[in-house]
């Protein structure tokens, strides 16, 4: 088997690819078999959300996402334009609707 090389990146081999992937792969179920934790966030029932994209599937999956478990808050809003952000802001804290999502962008703070 011919292996080709780029100057920029170096050649690995399917063998060298294997052996690092099985070796990570035995690392990790010793850890889980000795019950190592890998969890190094500090303890929260929040989980905060960014949504990247404030057209209508964003925000709707923002929406879907805020009501699938109790904790959840979005916190961050960014798309390339401007009124999209402040217009999933104002859909995202508009309770006229009996709507029961938490979007802590409502106190007017929205990067830009």
């Amino acid at each position: 088997m011919k292996t080709t090389t780029t100057s920029q990146t170096p050649a690995v081999s399917r063998r060298h690819f294997l052996k690092t992937a099985t070796a990570t792969g035995a690392t990790v179920a010793a850890e889980a078999a000795v019950g190592v934790d890998r969890v190094f966030a500090a303890e929260s029932d929040v989980i905060r959300v960014g949504l990247v994209g404030c057209g209508a599937r964003g925000v709707g999956a923002a929406m879907n996402c805020v009501l699938s478990s109790p904790g959840v808050e979005i916190v961050a809003l960014g798309d390339v334009f401007a009124d999209r952000v402040e217009e999933a802001r104002k859909r995202l804290l508009d309770d006229t609707q009996d709507k029961e999502w938490s979007c802590c962008c409502q106190h007017g703070q929205t990067n830009r």
